[in-house]
């Protein structure tokens, strides 16, 4: 919820012109992409969830102090999950499942690896990554049991000229618009906070809302309610600076 209000905040603000980031994933230094399951900062895309992993999962722990901890996910249908950290920190995220493999992203966190169900349990041996600790990577076999039956919060999916990935004329923000009604904001350039944020989004009459991993609508742009209008390649977006209108045009 900290990134996304940070990102929220930063809708406005133009990164530095050190042409030493051109080549940073998310500028316009070219390359090959890289897929999102190795790059954090790849164009993310819509996954797969399959039946048997729908509902929540939640793996419990004791930490070195003797405390009860758990973290749980809450797989969704068209590739989408929230993840539960102590079931007080919801965070909207992006899995695939391909044959016995599964990402996870959510956002700054990634998971990679395979799994297996066997009735309500879900044994996830898998690979994480931090974009706080570029240099750290943990691997580990986590035993989830299934606790709900249940998928909570689910975006409906979005058929509209909105979808797709937009850059800002800097390059350093991106707003990647997914069919399946979830968005990811990036946040990537000299001088800035590296920002990765998943949320929801509904259009509706040339406006779209956000909302977070709980379904609850947020401030996007200073708006709940954000106009827009997309033009061939390029999209405006109309929202609210210091109590003025002000319009960002992004490039497809």
């Amino acid at each position: 919820m900290t990134m996304l209000a940070v990102a929220v905040c930063c809708g406005f603000t133009a990164c530095g012109d050190d042409d030493d980031d051109d080549d940073e994933p998310g500028n316009n230094g070219g390359g090959t992409v890289v897929s999102p399951e190795k790059d954090p900062f790849a164009v993310p895309t819509v996954g797969n969830t399959p039946d048997a992993l729908l509902g929540k999962w939640t793996y419990s722990y004791v930490d070195d102090e003797g405390d009860a901890g758990s973290m749980s996910f809450q797989f969704k249908h068209r590739g989408i999950c929230t993840f539960y950290y102590d079931d007080e920190v919801a965070m909207l995220g992006i899995c695939n499942a391909s044959g016995n493999k599964l990402t996870i992203n959510a956002g700054g966190i990634m998971y990679n690896g395979t799994y297996s169900v066997s009735g309500d349990k879900l044994i996830y041996k898998a690979t994480m990554s931090d974009i706080d600790y570029p240099e750290e990577s943990y691997t580990m076999e986590l035993t989830f049991k299934k606790v709900s039956s249940e998928i909570g919060f689910e975006p409906a999916p979005v058929d509209d000229s909105l979808v797709g990935v937009w850059y800002d004329s800097d390059r350093c923000h991106r707003l990647a618009f997914l069919s399946n009604g979830c968005v990811q904001y990036l946040q990537l350039g000299d001088g800035l906070d590296t920002i990765p944020a998943f949320f929801a989004y509904s259009v509706n009459d040339g406006k779209f809302t956000c909302y977070d991993a709980e379904g609850n609508k947020f401030l996007m742009f200073g708006l709940t309610d954000v106009p827009y209008q997309v033009n061939g390649n390029k999209l405006t977006i109309t929202g609210l600076d210091d109590g003025s209108y002000v319009s960002i045009v992004y490039t497809k």
